[in-house]
């Protein structure tokens, strides 16, 4: 499934998932933020503004939601919930993953996050 064919549900999800994934290891690198800028056109935000405005929300989001391990846990169910096929799980895992390395370092935290991400998504 192409990330282009999201719902707006869907793509919500995905760029909280990303966010969550980019703060994993408490480090967030230019190059992540740049991935995700470039994905949220590729979901259908043409402008810096609805951009901006979209990355913002999805970080509010996730920092309410996941103060704890548990809280992170319980956020990516309903996260599961959100990307409704296993499709749609797959590529939110392979963009997961292309943001991660995208600083060209994989740490342990963010190893943790995407083995917990893939356990959820039963994946």
């Amino acid at each position: 499934m192409n990330i282009a064919d999201f719902s707006d549900d869907q793509a919500q999800g995905l760029l909280e998932l990303l966010v969550l994934g980019m703060y994993a290891d408490g480090h967030l690198a230019s190059t992540e933020d740049a991935f995700l800028k470039t994905l949220a056109g590729q979901l259908g935000l043409q402008s810096g503004y609805d951009t901006d405005r979209a990355l913002d929300e999805a970080v509010t989001r996730v920092t309410r939601k996941s103060r704890s391990p548990e809280a992170v846990r319980e956020y990516l169910v309903s996260l599961k919930d959100t990307l409704t096929t296993s499709e749609s799980r797959d590529a939110a895992l392979t963009a997961l993953e292309e943001i991660v390395w995208s600083d060209e370092r994989f740490t342990d935290e963010e190893r943790k996050f995407t083995n917990m991400v893939k356990e959820v998504f039963e994946l």
